[in-house]
């Protein structure tokens, strides 16, 4: 079978394996080229990735807001109470003042 092929045949097969070994050498950088593009984005997205879980594992659940909520309302009414109690201070002290500035004349 061997004996059948001529230089010629030879070198056009010789020829030919040495462009496809250069193309495959081209797409291999392309391929290498982009897969180091790819690495580097996917490494950047982890480290993204892991800031967010980061931050994230630091602030209050869904439950820890509910209960901040009810403690805020509770201190609201706790402060309307204050604001009332105040105010009735405040009229008394008003009274004694005016007790106190009607007795001196």
């Amino acid at each position: 079978m061997l004996e059948n092929i001529s230089l010629a045949q030879i070198g056009q097969l010789i020829n030919f394996l040495l462009a496809a070994a250069a193309f495959l050498g081209v797409v291999s950088g392309y391929i290498g080229k982009g897969a180091k593009e790819i690495s580097a984005k996917v490494s950047d997205h982890e480290h993204r990735l892991s800031k967010v879980e980061n931050d994230l594992s630091h602030m209050p659940n869904t439950e820890t807001v509910h209960q901040l909520q009810l403690a805020i309302t509770e201190i609201k009414g706790q402060m309307g109470i204050m604001a009332k109690s105040s105010e009735a201070t405040e009229r008394t002290t008003r009274r004694v003042e005016e007790f106190l500035m009607q007795k001196g004349r």
